[in-house]
């Protein structure tokens, strides 16, 4: 099965296109806006795989939670290219892309800075949540005890926690991720057409409404 991934939550925008065992990945490293970098990033990864848009058997999507642009394009990126491939499109959390990027044994909280005074947080074991993803109040964390976690953007009051180096680029990761999720669905061609991003946090725009 050809799988073409996306995920645009932290940073640069990563993708994978899984070839059955193997698989080509790429991490952005260039500054163009991802409005303008994302297509052509997933075209050279048909090109290194020597593949055409038309054996692709299924999209992959990192959902989020994570930045609000970076899962917005990635997101219309995948439905315009399915507005044509009309292929199944598998959501992945990328927090829990953050997780595998540890490569931890055990239980690997991941705490993510949101801004605004809130966090991404989960809590991942073996690639599956043991916490689901969620967003929280930075001060929640003075009520859990410190254990070892995953982060690009460090949150406010996580100093008394283990933060672990992230170990695997984020494509591989991205890949990983997808193996994991895909071995555990039933019946690939009957995934949605499209993915639902889980911004979990409200945007400025409806929490300045809520206080205008």
């Amino acid at each position: 099965m050809n799988v073409l991934a996306l995920d645009a939550a932290y940073g640069q925008a990563s993708a994978c296109l899984l070839c059955g065992d193997g698989m080509h990945g790429e991490t952005l490293s260039d500054p163009a806006p991802h409005s303008q970098a994302m297509l052509p990033l997933l075209e050279r990864l048909l090109v290194a795989a020597s593949m055409e848009w038309e054996a692709i058997d299924a999209l992959a999507l990192g959902v989020g939670p994570g930045s609000f642009a970076g899962i917005r394009v990635a997101a219309a990126t995948v439905a315009g290219l399915n507005a044509v491939l009309d292929r199944p499109v598998l959501a992945v959390s990328s927090l829990a892309v953050t997780a595998c990027q540890a490569e931890a044994q055990g239980p690997v909280w991941v705490l993510e800075d949101a801004r605004a005074g809130e966090m991404f947080t989960a809590c991942y074991a073996g690639m599956d949540a043991i916490v689901d993803d969620a967003c929280h109040a930075y001060g929640i964390l003075a009520d859990w005890p410190p254990a070892r976690y995953a982060s690009h953007r460090p949150p406010p009051g996580s100093e008394n926690w283990q933060r672990l180096e992230l170990m695997l680029d984020r494509a591989e990761a991205l890949a990983a991720v997808v193996r994991h999720r895909l071995r555990r669905v039933a019946d690939i061609a009957a995934l949605p057409r499209a993915a639902t991003p889980a911004y979990l946090q409200r945007s400025q725009a409806e929490r300045s409404a809520a206080h205008g």
